[in-house]
């Protein structure tokens, strides 16, 4: 059985006891956690105020996949990439893409 399955029916498994029981274990309630990357936020202001923006799109032809993130960091340095993710994830070693949440553009525009 492959691990994410065996974690997914642990939770399962913990769910349904939580419901007998009347509490959740932690295992079952653990979930993500983030930060504000005031960094980006800045970024994204700028990038407003500027009129550096697209009012009509789709976000899901748009949105940067791991083909134009792994594009964007051959010629960017991690603290670029990091200017386009609104969130950090708490934990996630700096400089992984695991550390970087919540991209808000497609990396097309300038954030300088």
């Amino acid at each position: 059985m492959a691990l994410c399955s065996f974690n997914a029916l642990l939770v399962e498994h913990d769910i349904e006891l939580g419901a007998a029981t009347g509490r959740l274990p932690e295992t079952a309630i653990a979930m993500a956690s983030y930060s504000v990357n005031p960094d980006a936020v800045d970024n994204a202001r700028r990038l407003i105020e500027a009129r550096q923006y697209v009012l009509d799109s789709t976000w899901g032809e748009v949105q940067p996949g791991a083909d134009d993130e792994n594009a964007y960091l051959d010629n960017h340095s991690w603290d670029d990439y990091a200017g386009w993710h609104l969130g950090l994830a708490d934990g996630a070693n700096d400089e992984t893409k695991a550390r970087y949440a919540f991209v808000y553009g497609d990396f097309r525009r300038s954030i300088a």
